[in-house]
């Protein structure tokens, strides 16, 4: 990424899988021991809000992917609404929704090079708001309502 908290050395390996049939590859960074390092904050909001995509998509998810990739026809018919903070849950819902292929896989997260942390390592208060846009944004997900061209392309 441009901040440099994701290692490019590991994009092969999404670029396998998508490859291999996955529409919808993410990476997980709460399921790696090292990864905890960072402040345990983070890890255990990711592991909330992952928590919460499953609730909502019936998929197991353990984080909201940092590092994916995303199949050009899946992400045509998601149309995706989320520009904010809920970019990150709302294609992890819908690909479930739309019955694409998702796949995750295990990440290393780096130090920042550049670039600042808008989500934690900033006050409580602002990182509270932001979890709640981004459940918000997840349950606006789980009930949008799809229509057959989106469920089933054109």
């Amino acid at each position: 990424s441009g901040d440099g908290a994701n290692d490019p050395l590991e994009l092969p390996k999404f670029i396998r899988l998508h490859e291999g049939g996955a529409d919808l590859v993410l990476g997980n960074r709460t399921t790696m021991r090292r990864n905890w390092r960072r402040p345990w904050t983070r890890s255990f909001a990711n592991l909330i809000l992952g928590a919460w995509a499953t609730a909502l998509s019936g998929k197991a998810y353990f984080d909201l992917g940092p590092y994916r990739i995303i199949d050009r026809k899946l992400m045509e018919r998601m149309a995706l609404q989320e520009f904010t903070w809920g970019w990150t849950i709302e294609p992890q819902i819908l690909a479930v929704r739309l019955g694409a292929r998702v796949a995750s896989l295990r990440v290393t997260e780096r130090d920042r090079v550049a670039g600042k942390q808008k989500v934690t390592g900033v006050s409580l208060r602002h990182t509270i708001r932001i979890g709640w846009h981004i459940i918000r944004a997840g349950w606006r997900a789980s009930r949008r309502p799809l229509s057959a061209e989106t469920m089933y392309g054109s």
